[in-house]
């Protein structure tokens, strides 16, 4: 293993020169610029290379717990780009589902999909060949389910029949939802298992049919020995090439505009993999390397703010913008028109979403967006 501050170096030069080859074109560029690191270093590293300011691009929400457009703001006035940022209006998301339909045409039920259309809709006046900080997450520990693997680690040193006993003996009401969360992670036989339903979802409302889809998915799992790095392997594995990189190119192709992300050049992404674990996740600091590297373009303290990820605010969208086309879709006879789907259950979530007893959004979206994909495609009534 090298020392850490030799390994700080080499990753910034390649990823230096990462962005200096996607920054090779013949039309307008840019740079997606949200309130997050990845983006942040890919837009500082790309305005350091170029002669003018970078044109960077932010979407921001109306509702606060989602916006980051003033920490992007921020970044950008700092690093000198010439920066835009366009609000997703309350009304935006009705008029961006027949594009939406459109543009993926098949059950893809990430909500970012939405404000990601948007984006690179009004990124197109203005550039063509646009940078974003894709991949960083994955390579470099940055999401939440990291955090919650490390928490948990502990908990799967208890000896499976202890854990069942106390599973079924103890009641865990008093830490309320949180209880029963840690009552479902000691049921699983091993840690391995436990990342495996990371990825596999503790979805409420679908038959127990999961485990078949991820079989081949399970060499993934064998890479490597650190739990942390197993759960990478599958992030890229998954979630990147099944959703992320789906998700960016088809909404960036929709209006001819070609994203390209530096986090993906296969060098930076062996070379995160050869890094051990501590030099992206030390203590709570997730991202630490890339952390270290950004504070030689913008002040820590500027980008050390809770990130919000490219979350909408898909709850109140449901029970207020998108009700009646949401309750449209999601009428008894069309929810039992879904195979393998608990029906029943479902009305009772979407009952209970819309009497804000609880946020089962992420749920209502997928039924939704699987219902209407059926009737577009004429397989329900």
């Amino acid at each position: 293993n090298i020392p850490y501050q030799q390994a700080k170096q080499e990753l910034k030069t390649l990823l230096q020169d990462a962005v200096k080859i996607r920054l090779q074109s013949d039309v307008s560029y840019g740079s997606f610029l949200s309130g997050g690191i990845d983006s942040a270093l890919v837009s500082s590293m790309a305005n350091e290379a170029l002669s003018e300011p970078l044109k960077t691009f932010t979407i921001g929400f109306e509702d606060k717990k989602y916006d980051e457009s003033d920490i992007a703001q921020q970044f950008a006035d700092h690093i000198g780009s010439d920066h835009r940022i366009t609000m997703c209006k309350s009304t935006d998301p009705l008029t961006l589902l027949d594009d939406f339909f459109k543009v993926y045409d098949e059950p893809f039920a990430d909500s970012s999909a939405l404000p990601s259309l948007l984006l690179n809709k009004v990124t197109k006046p203005y550039a063509t060949v646009v940078l974003s900080g894709d991949g960083g997450d994955e390579s470099f520990l940055g999401y939440n389910h990291f955090q919650w693997l490390k928490q948990v680690s502990f908990i799967y040193q208890i000896p499976y029949v202890v854990r069942i006993i106390l599973q079924k003996l103890s009641p865990f009401n008093w830490l309320g939802k949180r209880g029963e969360s840690i009552k479902n992670i000691m049921g699983y036989n091993s840690l391995s298992k436990f990342i495996q339903h990371i990825f596999t979802g503790f979805d409420p409302i679908t038959l127990d049919k999961r485990q078949s889809w991820f079989k081949p998915y399970q060499k993934y799992l064998q890479l490597a020995t650190v739990p942390l790095q197993k759960a990478a392997d599958l992030n890229i594995r998954l979630w990147l090439e099944g959703d992320s990189n789906v998700k960016v190119d088809r909404a960036s192709m929709a209006y001819s505009v070609e994203v390209r992300s530096p986090f993906l050049d296969y060098r930076v992404v062996e070379f995160a993999r050869s890094l051990p674990v501590h030099f992206r996740y030390k203590g709570n600091i997730r991202k630490r390397i890339l952390r270290d590297i950004l504070t030689e373009y913008i002040p820590e303290k500027m980008f050390d703010q809770p990130k919000k990820g490219f979350a909408v605010p898909l709850a109140s969208w449901i029970r207020e913008e998108l009700k009646e086309e949401i309750t449209t879709y999601l009428k008894p006879e069309k929810l039992k028109a879904i195979p393998c789907l608990d029906y029943k259950k479902t009305e009772q979530l979407i009952q209970k979403h819309f009497t804000t007893k609880a946020d089962y959004s992420s749920y209502i979206w997928r039924v939704y967006v699987l219902s209407k994909w059926m009737h577009i495609n004429k397989r329900t009534s």
